[in-house]
């Protein structure tokens, strides 16, 4: 397991774990729980964040596996505390990577969870490539 600090005010992490079912059969899997968008700093904190996360799971593939980084299966899991509207599945979408309930269902999922302010929202998501 690798762990993804972000340094910043929230004290936010990622984990990241690679799985070896056997030399051929590899997967990584990156989980975080991003920054709630109080306010505007807090909008731009997890821009940061998701940048730092994705940015490291890139590396740690280079680093791994070399030319044959892009064949690794990846996963992406997590609160990510914005829709998908949001900049940050926008970003993370654009860095190729897919959502599996959309994927399936033609769709996001409805309500996820409910905010300390008592909104219901659709804020997990676990993306693939």
């Amino acid at each position: 397991m690798h762990q993804i600090v972000f340094n910043d005010v929230g004290d936010r992490v990622a984990a990241l774990i690679h799985l070896r079912q056997s030399s051929s059969a590899q997967y990584l899997v990156g989980n975080t729980h991003l920054t709630f968008p109080h306010d505007d700093y807090d909008v731009q904190l997890r821009g940061q964040q998701i940048t730092r996360f994705v940015d490291a799971m890139e590396d740690y593939k280079r680093t791994r596996f070399g030319n044959n980084h892009r064949a690794v299966p990846t996963i992406l899991a997590g609160d990510f505390n914005g829709d998908s509207q949001d900049f940050v599945y926008k970003y993370v979408t654009g860095r190729h990577f897919k959502s599996s309930v959309f994927e399936v269902l033609g769709r996001e999922m409805g309500v996820t969870h409910q905010t300390h302010k008592g909104d219901e929202v659709s804020v997990d998501f676990l993306f693939y490539s």
